[in-house]
C-alpha cells in the first residue's frame, strides 16, 4: 500500500509514518512537509491508496 503523508509538524509526520508502516507490514510511506513537496511527490507518481493530510 502506497501512502501520501502531508504533514507540516515533524514530530507528529514521524510518528503517523510510524503508525501507518507498523498497520500495514509493506506499506511504502512518503512524507511531504509541505503543499509544494506534496506536489513535487504526485509529479513523479501520482498513484497512491492512502493520503493523510493535514
Amino acid at each position: 500500500m502506497k501512502t501520501l503523508i502531508l504533514e507540516d509538524d515533524e514530530l507528529v509526520g514521524e510518528l503517523l509514518e510510524t503508525v501507518v508502516a507498523g498497520i500495514h507490514q509493506g506499506a511504502a510511506v512518503s512524507l511531504a512537509r509541505s503543499l509544494s513537496e506534496a506536489q513535487q511527490l504526485l509529479d513523479i507518481d501520482s498513484r497512491y491508496h492512502l493520503y493523510l493530510i493535514d
